[in-house]
């Protein structure tokens, strides 16, 4: 076996990592490498997942922490390599509620890889850590919303097995 200094593990995220975590998407926003979440930061995504935020009041940020965040994470995981998270992936489960009638669905929200742990394997890694996740709590469908400009993320989704559905998404900001 190799050496267990190269040896990058995948594990759940912890609150713990959040800080390491939110540098990330800062790094990689900095490089312009943002397409699909150009508008969106991890920061949000977990703000609007569990209304998690750094200009909260400590008495929220500590019930974040304790209550909130906890469950929100459950279908999160990180890249780490001798104690540096060199990459992160969240995705949730989202319905069947009140109104809709279809099964539950899994969601992949965001992922992303600091430069120097890509072309390693780490996001496809990451990716099938989550879908095995996905898998053992039942969900048998998978989504993920992309910019069709965003060719990295495009091939990321082709190389992990995601196709493109028949359903386009249309939005509008108000």
């Amino acid at each position: 076996m190799g050496n267990s200094e190269n040896v990058i593990q995948i594990r759940p995220m912890s609150t713990d990592d959040l800080d390491a975590v939110l540098a990330i998407d800062s790094n990689i926003r900095k490089a312009g490498k943002v397409v699909t979440y150009a508008q969106t930061t991890t920061e949000e995504i977990l703000s609007t997942l569990s209304h998690f935020s750094r200009t909260a009041q400590p008495s929220s940020y500590v019930e974040f922490v304790t209550r909130d965040m906890l469950g929100r994470i459950d279908y999160s995981f990180v890249a780490e390599h001798n104690g540096e998270i060199g990459g992160f992936i969240v995705g949730r489960i989202r319905g069947p509620n009140e109104e809709e009638q279809e099964a539950r669905v899994g969601e992949i929200l965001i992922v992303g890889v600091l430069p120097e742990y890509r072309r390693r394997n780490v996001g496809t890694r990451l990716a099938m850590a989550l879908l095995d996740s996905f898998r053992s709590g039942g969900i048998e469908q998978i989504v993920m919303l992309v910019d069709p400009r965003d060719k990295h993320l495009l091939n990321f989704c082709d190389h992990i097995g995601l196709k493109p559905s028949r359903l386009i998404e249309y939005a509008m900001t108000l």
